[in-house]
């Protein structure tokens, strides 16, 4: 199958959930928010703190390993802020949100970093450790996501622990940190499914991820 094509199925979910996002906000019915919270909001903002957070990931993935990891960072990220406003945007139709929205969105990319870059650099690491002959690119990939499977799922459950936690104050404190969960259930999603196939078609596009 075209990797191109691979991405774009393993994000059919993903593309789902940001169509019913998009028609709610243009709907007008979401996103919803706690009394007069949405005055205080400047979504212009939070759209430019999300571009400058992609274009650090990408930064950190090309300088720290190449720039094909770089743009598959990037793009990982993206995928995970949209996915995640509007999960927020859909689930305050029924749990209104707080003026903090916007920072608790912003708090994606940690884990992006925290569930996905390790099956980044797995794959690296493997890629760098067998020739072609051994394990072809989708091997990699696919041995990347399983040897990261236990330790990508004990960040998540540990991070939720927190979060369950925090929401333990009461039904208000638990829709504003419905941010938080869905940046986790993003990230999460994208390690399980979509990493794995961006890294494969980031490595196809702009040069193989062999860089240590």
């Amino acid at each position: 199958m075209n990797k191109t094509n691979s991405v774009l199925k393993s994000a059919i979910p993903s593309l789902v959930v940001l169509a019913a996002g998009l028609v709610a906000v243009l709907a007008g019915i979401a996103p919803k928010f706690q009394s007069s919270a949405s005055d205080m909001i400047n979504f212009s903002q939070l759209y430019v703190s999300a571009a400058i957070t992609v274009f650090i990931a990408f930064c950190f993935g090309a300088v720290r390993y190449s720039l094909a990891i770089g743009f598959g960072l990037a793009l990982i990220s993206l995928h995970d802020l949209l996915l995640t406003l509007a999960l927020t945007a859909l689930v305050s139709l029924a749990l209104p949100q707080a003026a903090i929205m916007p920072v608790l969105v912003m708090f994606a990319p940690v884990f992006t970093f925290a569930l996905s870059l390790p099956v980044i650099r797995a794959a690296r690491d493997l890629r760098a450790a067998n020739s072609a002959r051994d394990m072809s690119d989708e091997q990699v990939a696919e041995e990347a996501v399983k040897s990261t499977r236990s330790l990508r799922m004990g960040s998540a459950v540990l991070a939720l622990l927190f979060i369950a936690a925090g929401a333990a104050g009461g039904l208000k404190l638990t829709a504003t940190l419905m941010p938080l969960l869905a940046g986790l259930a993003a990230a999460l999603l994208s390690s399980c499914v979509l990493t794995g196939k961006v890294w494969l078609l980031a490595g196809a596009r702009f040069g193989k991820n062999r860089k240590k």
